[in-house]
């Protein structure tokens, strides 16, 4: 964790001055580390919108050295959803491909009253193996 989302947390938590800098920092990395191995990737834990899960996780583990030490439910939550958030080359490597296309590229005729019109989100990696193409 970074000194200028340690300001930004601060001020989310009403912490002033800099006694408890230290102990934030050794949190917010272990906030961090906990988020890469749940899943979440590097470039999602730069975004400045995931700042506030990291203010929850070290307000989950501060507890004041009482001992409980849980994540609540809310960073649970928020983790899941981050380990499942695409990264925007991740997103810009995904087309959108029908249920009629993939049946064109696959060579398959199915009556028009048959389709569903269903989209999918197929990575570029996925179609070159369909169509047989190696990369």
């Amino acid at each position: 964790m970074d000194s200028a989302r340690l300001v930004t947390i601060k001020k989310m938590l009403g912490i002033t001055g800099s006694y408890h800098d230290d102990l934030l920092l050794a949190y917010g990395t272990e906030v961090e580390q906990y988020l890469l191995d749940a899943g979440v990737k590097k470039p999602v834990l730069a975004l400045p919108e995931v700042t506030g899960i990291f203010a929850r996780g070290i307000a989950d583990l501060w507890n004041y050295g009482a001992g409980a030490g849980q994540l609540s439910p809310y960073f649970m939550q928020r983790a899941t959803q981050l380990a499942y958030k695409l990264t925007k080359s991740e997103e810009h490597e995904l087309c959108h491909v029908s249920d009629k296309e993939i049946n064109e590229m696959m060579g398959v005729s199915v009556p028009e009253e048959d389709e569903k019109h269903k989209l999918y989100h197929v990575s570029d990696e996925d179609i070159n193996e369909m169509m047989g193409v190696k990369t």
